[in-house]
């Protein structure tokens, strides 16, 4: 069994892999990365340079590449000679008059009109500067970029400016710009995604050289009264926690990392925005940070058990965390389930109901087949499986609403409970009526076994038959499927989710899609594999455990 495990886990891990690098290759390879401005409207209204570093930004925002600018890198280095008036000094202005001079667009003009390939970019012209292009530009602030960003594995690129007027004026937004960019391959990404997978916090997290004071240490948690693990210097205060929210038990200590929404939630993980709820905001009656332990309440909306760390925190936040406190940045407390929640309800009573309904119906089919029972049944299995899933979706929701009120939007729901009834029966049923098909198939096989007629022989009755021997052998057939059809509970359903408004898991992957979220798609891929993988682990382990005859040794006999 042991032997068994790691074998398969050893090639869930290989799968996992494989199908990440596909993944990453066709959305970073295959597909032209210009098809993320097609809805841009923000786009079009751009031009010169100005248009081209804007690209170069979106690009970044979705992951196809890393850039830095050389204008920040040039301030940043003359603030800290000059200070805010850093634009003043004349090293400094020499250094960005050169990048803007008419000479440098003569000269980079002129070998552009000769041969058009030397730009990088069909949109502007831009080089990618080498030694040569180096010397004639003749700064030594750009040398020194070159050289730190050259060693750290980026290329140059020369956003020339403009004077195409005809006159010796410079175009506005076309200034020259240098930009140090970075475009990692496959490999590179499957590599970064890998190794960035999983986080621990730990008391360097926080980059802030004035914070002395680290650690991480077990402490009575006076907003629950239970114990708390909290960390100075982590991301996180409270790094494990009690609360009277679900689970009840919490930890930021470790963080799984399967991606981070690269548009549609600017940055978020994908764990953060499959666990954050979509209610509306809930107060409750507690203490702030900075009166816990006087009894003093008020009504407020902030989990003040999720803070996060700030650099900067303001006057009106030491009135709330107390003078000092640079663990202020709380979510807000909502009334509703997280993404996640809304989708493995629905899912999980969809699931019960195909075995609570599906498995007694489809017994009753086999054993009253050819007979009324069964050709209803039958009728049903075939109507759901005949009409296009919207088709029945919105049959059932116009029942629901006409003959019982019920909400059809999300959102419109007075009663939060009422809306997970129509979404549940429009997944449950195709659920239900696959149990009654497959339920109904294996026991009629099972009839004509031989050891059916030696049970008849014997003189057992028909129920007894059945019950003991017929059902539980056509559950084998049925029963490597379980684990599955519970643990994709949790993955939504991408139709009905989208059709009810549900805010739930399935509308993400077609979402991202839609919006181009690169690192969205991928930390969905990645989700819905690891849980199959799972569920064909778990399959197989309930499949030896209920089937004597299956072995995961080697042992003959």
């Amino acid at each position: 069994m042991k032997r068994y495990l790691l074998k398969r886990i050893g090639l869930s891990i290989i799968s996992m892999i494989i199908v990440i690098f596909i993944v990453v290759f066709l959305i970073y390879r295959v597909i032209d990365k210009e098809s993320i401005f097609n809805q841009d409207i923000n786009y079009s209204k751009l031009s010169g340079n100005t248009r081209e570093l804007y690209r170069y930004n979106q690009f970044q925002n979705s992951g196809y590449l890393e850039y830095e600018n050389f204008s920040g890198y040039l301030a940043d280095k003359y603030r800290k000679i000059s200070g805010d008036d850093f634009a003043e000094n004349s090293e400094y202005k020499e250094t960005m008059e050169k990048l803007s001079s008419k000479k440098n667009y003569d000269y980079f003009n002129k070998l552009y009109k000769n041969n058009n390939s030397l730009s990088i970019s069909k949109s502007r012209v831009t080089f990618k500067l080498n030694s040569e292009y180096l010397n004639f530009i003749n700064d030594k602030n750009v040398k020194e970029f070159y050289d730190e960003y050259r060693k750290k594995g980026y290329y140059i690129a020369y956003l020339i400016p403009d004077y195409s007027s005809g006159k010796d004026t410079l175009l506005s937004n076309n200034e020259g710009m240098v930009l140090a960019i970075n475009e990692k391959n496959t490999f590179q990404r499957l590599g970064s995604f890998l190794g960035s997978l999983f986080k621990f916090e730990t008391i360097y997290d926080v980059k802030d050289e004035s914070l002395k004071d680290r650690y991480i240490k077990w402490i009575w948690d006076e907003r629950s009264n239970m114990p708390a693990l909290i960390g100075s210097g982590t991301t996180h205060k409270y790094l494990i926690y009690f609360d009277n929210q679900f689970p009840f038990i919490h930890q930021n200590i470790f963080h799984l990392r399967l991606g981070a929404s690269n548009t549609l939630f600017e940055g978020k993980q994908f764990t953060d925005i499959v666990n954050t709820g979509t209610g509306s905001s809930l107060k409750i009656e507690q203490e702030l940070p900075v009166d816990l332990g006087s009894g003093n309440k008020v009504y407020d909306s902030r989990d003040f058990h999720s803070v996060t760390y700030s650099k900067t925190p303001s006057a009106e936040d030491a009135l709330v965390y107390g003078e000092g406190e640079h663990y202020i940045n709380a979510e807000t407390l909502t009334s509703g389930f997280s993404r996640i929640g809304n989708s493995f309800v629905i899912g999980i009573i969809a699931a019960l109901l195909a075995y609570i309904v599906g498995l007694p119906l489809g017994i009753l089919m086999s054993r009253k087949k050819g007979k009324l029972p069964d050709k209803l049944g039958m009728g049903l299995i075939i109507f759901i499986t005949a009409v296009p899933t919207l088709g029945y979706i919105f049959m059932f929701a116009g029942i629901g609403v006409t003959l019982f009120k019920l909400p059809y939007n999300w959102s419109f729901a007075a009663v939060p409970i009422l809306a997970f009834i129509l979404p549940t029966i429009s997944l449950a049923m195709p659920q239900i009526t696959g149990q009654m098909k497959w339920t109904r198939r294996f026991m009629i096989d099972q009839q004509n076994s031989d050891y059916v007629k030696f049970a008849k022989s014997q003189g057992l009755s028909e129920r007894e038959i059945f019950s003991k021997h017929i059902f539980r052998n056509a559950l084998i057939y049925l029963v490597h499927d379980i684990p599955a059809a519970f643990i994709f509970a949790l993955t939504g359903a991408i139709i009905t989710e989208r059709v009810y408004s549900v805010p739930g898991v399935g509308g993400l992957l077609t979402l991202a899609i839609g919006k181009y979220d690169n690192g969205l798609i991928v930390a969905v891929t990645v989700f819905y594999t690891a849980l199959s993988i799972i569920a064909l682990l778990l399959g197989d382990l309930l499949l030896a455990k209920y089937d004597p005859r299956v072995s995961f040794t080697n042992s003959k006999g």
